[in-house]
């Protein structure tokens, strides 16, 4: 499920290449395929994609612990802020958000409308 959302944003940001959008994705092992040495590099290998490991998943608790407005997973998920989110105390403000990726495409794909 998770890889089925990562293709849907690639195949996004492909049909949009001049979009002034940046993707943070944060890959947190849950599963046995998740595994870092399972990993496409491929995948998602737009300019615009910066790709993280955070095998504990500190940094995908932290992010659900202290975003405001966002009550949902710390993995498979999607996180929208806008050009004028700050990233001081925590990220804020919280544009959008949804879980899992492939399921709530379409609500992901609206909110980046204005950008793309």
């Amino acid at each position: 499920m998770c890889l089925s959302g990562a293709r849907a944003v690639a195949q996004l940001l492909d049909q949009h290449p001049a979009a002034p959008i940046r993707v943070w994705v944060i890959w947190t092992p849950r599963l046995l395929p998740d595994d870092r040495d399972q990993w496409d590099p491929g995948l998602l290998a737009d300019r615009r994609v910066t790709h993280s490991w955070d095998e504990p998943a500190t940094v995908a608790r932290d992010l659900a612990r202290a975003t405001p407005g966002y009550g949902g997973p710390d993995w498979d998920t999607w996180m929208l802020f806008g050009p004028d989110a700050t990233w001081r105390d925590g990220p804020r403000p919280l544009a959008a958000s949804g879980a899992p990726v492939i399921d709530s495409f379409d609500r992901l794909t609206e909110r980046l409308r204005p950008w793309l």
